[in-house]
């Protein structure tokens, strides 16, 4: 949708600063897009990474300030190899708190990619390492106009897709080839079988046999 900088404030806040391509730079969708923003940064889950501030260029273009996180995105992370179970899990119930609480404002997402979901490394209170998850880049529809709205059925099936890509350590996976590739060359199951069956059913084609909504997903993980 545009570029992407890092920057730093007058008091030494990190910051993200995206300013939009021209020609998604038009006013009514800008307008539609910013509001969606601004609904997120009223929820109160810390798993959204919404933009607090705009403004526009001298140039005509819209431009976006975010609070920058330490950490990696997603794809960044499968670069090193798949995840494990358990971490795939945490981070797709988390992504499903944070979609849930923006359905419920309706606010879909609409174009979920590892790109934009962010791993924020902390320690556990047993000092463990791990991590919490952001996702950003919401809305991006409102500002590319692609005609019919995503629906909540297709942010649903855009996380079983992601679970599926974290699981085998591969972004390329697509949702033409996701089912098949939860299982090796040699047969052998790459996913646990009851995982399996979740994901397969999230990612079904007719939305009407996926889980009604991201609370249904997050609930058939736990």
């Amino acid at each position: 949708m545009g570029e992407t900088f890092a920057a730093r404030d007058r008091k030494g806040r990190e910051l993200v600063v995206k300013i939009v391509h021209s020609q998604l730079s038009l006013f009514a969708q800008v307008e539609a897009f910013w509001k969606a923003q601004n609904t997120l940064a009223e929820l109160s889950t810390p798993y959204i990474g919404a933009p607090t501030e705009s403004t526009w260029t001298d140039s005509g273009r819209f431009l976006m300030v975010a609070p920058r996180f330490e950490g990696l995105d997603l794809s960044a992370v499968l670069q090193r190899g798949a995840l494990v179970a358990s971490q795939v899990l945490r981070f797709a119930g988390q992504v499903c708190v944070a979609l849930e609480a923006a359905h419920g404002a309706s606010v879909m997402h609409g174009r979920l990619t590892p790109r934009n979901v962010l791993l924020v490394p902390r320690k556990a209170p047993d000092g463990t390492a791990t991590f919490t998850t952001r996702v950003t880049d919401f809305a991006g529809h409102l500002l590319l106009d692609e005609g019919e709205a995503p629906k909540v059925a297709d942010d649903v099936r855009a996380i079983a897709l992601l679970m599926v890509q974290a699981l085998v350590g591969d972004v390329e996976v697509s949702l033409d080839d996701a089912a098949a590739r939860m299982t090796s060359s040699d047969g052998q199951a790459k996913v646990p079988k009851r995982l399996a069956e979740i994901l397969l059913g999230a990612l079904s084609e007719t939305p009407s046999k996926r889980p009604a909504s991201v609370a249904a997903l997050r609930e058939a993980l736990e």
